[in-house]
Order: structure tokens, then sequence, then C-alpha cells
């Protein structure tokens, strides 16, 4: 049989409280056994401190002790007259020896059979300044006084009042009282605190339970292919941190798979248009409609060339997706590099109404280790870019510079432009923005992505924003030494 989660969490929580209420109920009544028997050992204390000055005052009162020596009467009298100078009620005494608790080696005498409570009286021993017995205990040779305290006769001392304790003593009447009073409290506080613990711990695992049982239905759902449920995330705790992982994890999925349909309808609307194309050329001049010419070759070979140039981008964008994005690294100038793509399509900017704009640092020079064909593969995606959609009249500003050991490569283009909610999804792969710029569909859509595929694989990264001229900001950076490919 599985033991489930909330029985797990409830034992622990419960065998957690139980051993620490066990163990603190433990030490308490420990405690208070121990700080009580103190409690008593200092009461005999002060009390025999009393009943020695008493005995002294009575001496002198009658002459000496010797009316007391072997009088078991006029020792009950003393007993009494004690107990009323310290306000106590004299009790009767016990008529049966065996209900008297004695130390080991003590002996049944008339005289145990005293009137003072707490059992005061019975533990009392007094003997002559020679150690020779008076009244009370006759104990043994060998048994330990717990306290000793002096009495006098005109100054002089004649005895010592001896108070002794049992061995494991048990209190009576209202101590015994008291401390079974405190044991019995200790033990339903006891009871209580683990019966709250056992609720507060059935309520606790059955909330964390109920979340994980979401999790794991959110993550079976998402095992199938549904990415459409969200849990509820609002707790603070790990818990609510994985359910936020699971709808972060099933919303990226979600987008994953709309991005995969969408790749695939786009694919094949890229490649049906240059195949139906081809397809209505060849059957005209199957058909003689269109006779078979240069010119008609000419034609042929351009939409198969512009097919080409669409499976090539393909993939490269696909062979980026399934691992690293193959890179040759050399060593190369950047100035150079940039000069000789703007030189490149100067003539071409010109003819469209378009000026082009180069801003180099003052520097003749800048050595970078990058993939040359690759990055020029990105400059020359980046013009077409904009001059197939950028107004004539019209201009492109082509910028480089040196920023904290990376090369910031800027090309800005004048309107029309894009928003910032377009530009944020300018570099998906067939993606066509809603705005003016869209309205020339003669690229791929591929251009971009393929721009920041290679920027990525250099270890830079490349940001598309509205740019001051009117148009769009491209802005490329790249680390002087790119990142070697495996």
């Amino acid at each position: 049989m599985r033991l489930r989660i909330i029985h797990s969490l409830s034992f622990v929580l419960i065998g957690t409280v139980l051993l620490s209420v066990v163990v603190m109920g433990g030490l308490s009544a420990w405690q208070l056994s121990n700080g009580f028997q103190r409690y008593l050992q200092q009461q005999d204390v002060r009390r025999l401190d009393e009943f020695a000055q008493f005995v002294s005052q009575q001496a002198d009162a009658t002459g000496g002790l010797d009316a007391v020596a072997g009088n078991q009467h006029a020792v009950h009298q003393l007993m009494d007259q004690f107990a009323e100078h310290l306000g106590i009620r004299p009790r009767q005494a016990a008529l049966d020896d065996a209900r008297v608790p004695r130390p080991p080696g003590v002996t049944a005498t008339p005289n145990q059979r005293l009137a003072l409570p707490d059992g005061f009286a019975e533990r009392i021993s007094v003997v002559r300044a020679d150690d020779s017995y008076l009244f009370g205990l006759d104990l043994l040779a060998g048994q330990q006084a717990m306290a000793a305290r002096p009495i006098r006769f005109q100054g002089q001392v004649v005895a010592f009042a001896r108070i002794y304790t049992y061995h494991n003593p048990t209190p009576e009447d209202l101590d015994a009282a008291f401390l079974n009073t405190q044991y019995a409290s200790i033990a339903l506080a006891a009871l209580l605190l683990t019966l709250l613990a056992t609720a507060i711990a059935w309520v606790l695992a059955q909330r964390d339970v109920r979340a994980l049982k979401q999790a794991q239905s959110a993550a079976q759902q998402i095992g199938s292919g549904k990415f459409a449920g969200q849990l509820e995330s609002s707790r603070g705790d790990e818990i609510g941190d994985l359910l936020r992982m699971i709808n972060g994890m099933a919303s990226n999925l979600s987008a994953d798979d709309s991005r995969r349909k969408r790749w695939i309808a786009d694919i094949s609307h890229e490649l049906r248009t240059p195949s139906t194309v081809l397809r209505g050329e060849i059957d005209a001049l199957i058909d003689h409609v269109r006779p078979l010419d240069p010119n008609a070759m000419l034609s042929l070979r351009e939409e198969v060339v512009r097919l080409t140039h669409l499976i090539d981008d393909l993939h490269l964008v696909a062979l980026s997706e399934l691992s690293t994005f193959p890179c040759a690294l050399a060593d190369a100038d950047a100035v150079a590099l940039v000069r000789n793509m703007a030189n490149g399509y100067t003539r071409r900017a010109q003819s469209a109404g378009i000026v082009l704009e180069l801003k180099l640092p003052q520097e003749a020079s800048m050595p970078v280790r990058w993939d040359a064909r690759r990055i020029e593969q990105l400059l020359r995606n980046l013009l077409e870019n904009s001059l197939r959609y950028t107004d004539a009249p019209g201009r492109i500003v082509i910028a480089l510079e040196a920023d904290d050991r990376q090369i910031v490569l800027t090309v800005d283009d004048s309107a029309p432009g894009v928003t910032e909610a377009e530009a944020e999804h300018i570099f998906l792969p067939l993606h066509r923005t809603e705005s003016a710029r869209a309205r020339n569909a003669e690229g791929s859509g591929l251009g971009l992505a393929i721009c920041q595929i290679i920027a990525q694989s250099h270890g830079g990264s490349i940001r598309a924003s509205p740019s001051e001229l009117g148009g769009i900001r491209m802005q490329t950076h790249l680390p002087a030494h790119g990142k070697e490919s495996s």
C-alpha cells in the first residue's frame, strides 16, 4: 500500500509535536517535582529555625529541657504549643504506627505520634550537646540530618534540633494534592496540544496536497498536449512557486505549439507561391502559350533561384533550432567589413531615392574575431530590409562604434516605422508586421530571424525599436571576440 503524502505530512507533524509535548511535559514535571522538593526543604529549614527558637524560649521559661526528656505527654504539649505558635491547627496524632512513614532504620516509638502537619514532627530529633538522645526520632548511627539548629538555655547551647529527610519523600495532604493537580494539568495540556497539532497538521496537509494534486493534474494535461489550463498560484511559498512555474511552462509550451503550427502553415504558404509561379510558366511553355526562348529560360531560372534562397534560409533557421549555429571565427576588421558592405549598396540606394550614410569610428581599423561571412550576411539582411521598406525620399544610417569590449552596429532608417509591440515580434521566423512596412511582401520573412541567429551565435544580441528617423532601428551588440561554436 502506497503511503500518501497527506499521511506522511500528518505523521511527521503529529510526531514532531507529540515528541515536543512529551519532552516539554516531562521536563516541566521534573522541574516541578524538584522545585517543589526544594521548596519543601526550605520550608522545613525555616520551620526548624522557628522550632529551635521556640524550644529555647520554652526552656528559659520552664527552667530547662529536663521536663520534656522522656515525657511523652510533655513532648505532645510542646508540639501542640509550637503548632499554635505557627498558627497551625493541631491534628489528632496518628493511631497506627504503620501510617507514619519512616526512614530506614527508624523504630516505632510513642514519641513519633506528634501533632504537626506535613510530617514535620515525625522527622524531628532533639539531642543534647553531647549528642545523647533527648526526644523525637531515635535514629540509628549513620543517619545524616538535613539540617541542625542549636537550642539555647540562658544563652548557652544545650541541645540541637535536627530534621531528617526520607528517601524518595512523598508530601502529604495539600502538598501531594498540589503536585497531583499540576501533573494532571500538564497531562491535559499535552493531550490538548496533541489534538490541536493533529487538527492543524491535517488542515495544512490537506491544503498542500490539494495544490499538489492540481499540479499533478496540470502535468498530466501538459503531457497530453493540453496547455490551456491555469492553476491558482496566489500562495507565497515553494508550492506557489511550483504552480507558477507550471503555469509559465504551460504558457511557453502553448506559445511554442502555436508557433510551430504557424511555422508549418507559413512555410507551406511561402513555398506554394514560387512553386505555383514556376509551374505556371512551365505549363505555358508546354502548351506553347509562351515560346521557349532565352527570356523564358531566364525567368524560370529566377524563380528557381528565389525558391533555392527560401529553402536555404529555412534550412539555416531549422539548423539553429536543432543545434548551435555553425560559425567559423577568424580575425577580421570591423571597419573594413562595414565600409565594404555600405559601398556595395550605395548605388542601389541612390537609384531608389534613398540616402545611405555611414558613420565609422575615428580608428582606421577595429580588430575583431568574427565569422566575417556570417556578419556580412547579417548586415546584408538588415540593409535589404531597410531598402525594401523605406519610402523615397528616405535615409538609411549605418553606425559602428565600440562600447565596453563590445562592438555596436546600428542601422537606422526613415519612415514608415513600427510600434514597440510590433518590434518585439519582428525577429520571429516568417513574421510580417501589420503596419505600412508590410505592404511590400517580396521578402521571405526569414531575414531578420537569421540576423538574430547570427548575433546570438557570436555571443551577442540584436534589438529592434522605433528610430528617431521615423522608421526602425536595428541595433546589434557583438563581442569583439565571438563565442566559439561547438
